[in-house]
């Protein structure tokens, strides 16, 4: 007889537990300071700015774009949450990904 495996994503709270089979197993988040080197560009797919600031957001994207890594992209109507992961979608490794107009990019 076939077994049927569904899979699903969880976003968890600091101290959240999770119980697998007979265990328990406690989340807990650490805070921790990531210095982001900036990139060497001034420009990221449509994303066009030398400044410092635009330089580590295209660090950051240029890191995780060929990874298999699930983004949320958060922000204010108008700050180019589309752009982003456009950019993420096109610098990304030939896997197939998914992003949805409200912010979120899904590499599958």
């Amino acid at each position: 007889m076939g077994h049927l495996f569904l899979h699903s994503e969880a976003f968890l709270k600091p101290n959240s537990i999770v119980s697998v089979g007979q265990s328990q197993l406690r989340f807990n988040a650490r805070e921790e300071e990531v210095q982001i080197v900036p990139s060497r560009n001034d420009r990221c797919g449509g994303l066009i700015g030398g400044n410092a600031r635009m330089r580590e957001i295209y660090s950051i994207i240029e890191k995780i774009a060929p990874t298999a890594t699930t983004v949320v992209i958060d922000g204010e109507t108008g700050t180019g949450k589309e752009v982003v992961a456009q950019a993420i979608h096109s610098l990304g490794s030939g896997a197939s990904s998914w992003c949805s107009i409200a912010g979120r990019c899904h590499r599958t």
